[in-house]
């Protein structure tokens, strides 16, 4: 599973100990995930299997570098996992997720603080523009307006 402490990402392998020997086991000096952590993941990997399971520790994972980017720690919740994989199922690639991700946290709009949020970078709200298409195409239109 990967999860956050301390304001970074970590992955955790539940069973480690049964699929592998550690000749001289010792404790770890990294943080462990909380119990809550655990629970929330066996909870959202148990809802699907094969090739949707897969797309969802995508979306996970994901998550964990948006959270990376942003300095946030927003948990994986179901609307947040369910907006990611409603994009990639789109055909967006989890690349143009990260560009995205990587144009919308350089934006200098003094209010952008205040909007860190998932649905800001990603998402599409009603009545306004694609918030994925304006931050996918963020750095060629400032070439546009600044060709230097």
């Amino acid at each position: 599973m990967i999860y956050m402490a301390e304001n970074k990402p970590y992955i955790f392998i539940k069973n480690l100990a049964n699929h592998q020997v550690i000749d001289r086991p010792r404790k770890s000096s990294l943080p462990l995930p909380t119990e809550n952590q655990l629970k929330s993941t066996e909870i959202m990997l148990g809802r699907k299997e094969g090739k949707e399971g897969k797309r969802q520790l995508i979306s996970i994972d994901f998550l964990s570098y948006f959270n990376q980017k942003t300095r946030k720690s927003f948990k994986p919740t179901k609307d947040k996992i369910d907006l990611v994989e409603k994009r990639l199922a789109e055909g967006y690639t989890i690349e143009q997720l990260k560009k995205a991700v990587d144009n919308f946290v350089q934006d200098t709009w003094e209010g952008r603080r205040d909007h860190m949020d998932l649905i800001y970078c990603i998402g599409k709200q009603k009545g306004k523009p694609d918030n994925l298409e304006k931050w996918l195409n963020a750095k060629a239109q400032e070439r546009k307006m600044n060709p230097l």
